[in-house]
């Protein structure tokens, strides 16, 4: 090989090298970027999000409450029928009771707080 040609072929290795350790930069910065961004999202949830997912469990507690009332008029001839179900009954009217009380001090609008204040009252 002649001279030019061997600092051509270096010429060519060095800036290949150059560009790929520019690349490999570029993205271990995106890398850590989409890390950082990753971290800041997953811990924190908005409150938005937390309160509708309580009021997804209250909604709940009161389909299984209500649930429980119908159990309660279906079967509720049999005495010890009637008593479980009752006893359901009143354990699911807790957890509706709770979960509004809880869902009503963390809402910070003043209406939807009164009106999630109102809800047990109205059941």
């Amino acid at each position: 090989m002649s001279y030019a040609v061997t600092r051509f072929v270096s010429l060519q290795k060095k800036l290949l090298g150059a560009v790929t350790i520019g690349l490999l930069i570029v993205l271990l910065c995106a890398l850590a970027g989409l890390a950082t961004a990753w971290i800041s999202v997953s811990g924190k949830v908005p409150q938005e999000v937390a309160q509708a997912s309580a009021a997804e469990a209250v909604s709940r507690d009161f389909r299984m409450q209500v649930q429980e009332w119908k159990n309660v008029l279906i079967r509720g001839r049999d005495p010890a029928q009637l008593e479980k179900h009752l006893d359901a009954f009143r354990l699911q009217g807790k957890k509706v009771q709770s979960g509004t009380e809880k869902l009503a001090q963390a809402m910070p609008d003043a209406r939807a707080r009164a009106l999630a204040q109102d809800l047990p009252s109205r059941i």
